[in-house]
């Protein structure tokens, strides 16, 4: 029963992929011209070209952030059932949380949470 599950389940989830490019490919835009290719915000044109590359501090921090909670949830589930997993359970946890101790180590090395 749990296969059948699995396969509905994987079965939909490729379709629904499916069917959004399939949709995307028959009712999207079919002509480029310069027009349709141009940054569109706001409904007002760009009033300058971009003089220095922006920064991406905020952008490291966020994947970081996400990277970081997403660990969260593993982990809340793990230690909940501690006392019911196997040895194998209880040292693959340990070795997610070194690893995500080590990605945090490598992380401050190269700088990415400086913010200046």
């Amino acid at each position: 029963m749990k296969v059948f599950i699995f396969i509905l389940a994987l079965l939909v989830s490729v379709s629904v992929a499916a069917g959004m490019i399939l949709f995307s490919y028959l009712f999207g835009p079919k002509k480029k011209n310069g027009l349709k290719e141009e940054n569109f915000e706001c409904g007002m044109p760009q009033a300058d070209k971009p003089k220095k590359a922006v920064k991406t501090n905020f952008y490291v921090v966020a994947v970081l952030f996400l990277i970081f909670d997403i660990e969260i949830i593993f982990l809340y589930p793990w230690s909940v059932y501690l006392k019911e997993i196997s040895f194998f359970g209880f040292l693959s946890g340990v070795v997610f949380i070194f690893m995500l101790i080590i990605t945090l180590f490598y992380a401050i090395k190269r700088g990415a949470l400086k913010w200046d």
